[in-house]
């Protein structure tokens, strides 16, 4: 199987420099560990539709942070400063005034959330700079639902996404994409490529986008 490999760049704007935007594609195989791609990209292709508006679904909520879509429902993660804590909840988009509703409050932050089924995989940082961060899960479907560690000992997974059983994460501080086989019997996280500073990922069919920032020409 073969993963086409976008990057999104975003340049920063840090004492003078320019914003400039920078996209490419690469065909690469999947097998660890691939290099990264060069890019480039102008900003003349990225475009903006006209008639793009925001629209406000919910209001006056503690600390919005990560979000996942299943079905008619968004969950979204909401950050508690006293007592400082994390809480999962969702509200049913369909409805016109929706209702919040609490599915599960985890032990610690959450980085990130995605789906896979009925499961919410969720990355969670820990340890030192997160050198002892974790994949954990819960079953959406269960009044009660119990966290259960997927892969331990992983160094700030910021984002995920999933490409079949296969389950690709953005560990950004050590400058890799990672890749873990969730039908293992005992899944592990592989070096899937070399990436500096993967920030968000994404797939489309069997294209993975990443996005990162740099920075560059500095001034005094």
């Amino acid at each position: 199987m073969r993963i086409i490999i976008a990057l999104i760049i975003t340049n920063f704007l840090l004492m003078g420099c320019s914003n400039d935007d920078d996209v490419t594609e690469e065909l690469v195989s999947d097998n660890p560990v691939a290099e990264e791609p060069d890019v480039s990209v102008t900003e003349e292709d990225i475009v903006q539709e006209p008639s793009t508006k925001l629209a406000a679904i919910l209001s006056n909520i503690s600390s919005p942070k990560k979000v996942a879509i299943k079905e008619n429902f968004l969950y979204f993660s909401q950050e508690i400063d006293f007592p400082r804590r994390t809480i999962i909840s969702k509200v049913d988009i369909t409805e016109s005034n929706p209702k919040i509703i609490d599915v599960f409050e985890p032990n610690g932050s959450v980085n990130a959330m995605v789906f896979n089924g009925n499961e919410l995989y969720m990355s969670m940082p820990g340890g030192f700079f997160g050198s002892d961060s974790k994949i954990s899960k819960i079953d959406v479907t269960k009044s009660n639902p119990t966290l259960i560690d997927v892969v331990t000992g992983l160094n700030t997974p910021l984002s995920m996404a999933f490409h079949g059983d296969n389950l690709y994460l953005s560990a950004y501080t050590v400058n890799k994409i990672l890749k873990i086989d969730i039908s293992a019997t005992t899944p592990i996280a592989t070096d899937f490529m070399k990436v500096l500073d993967p920030r968000y990922l994404v797939f489309h069919g069997d294209n993975l986008y990443i996005g990162k920032p740099t920075a560059k020409n500095f001034q005094n």
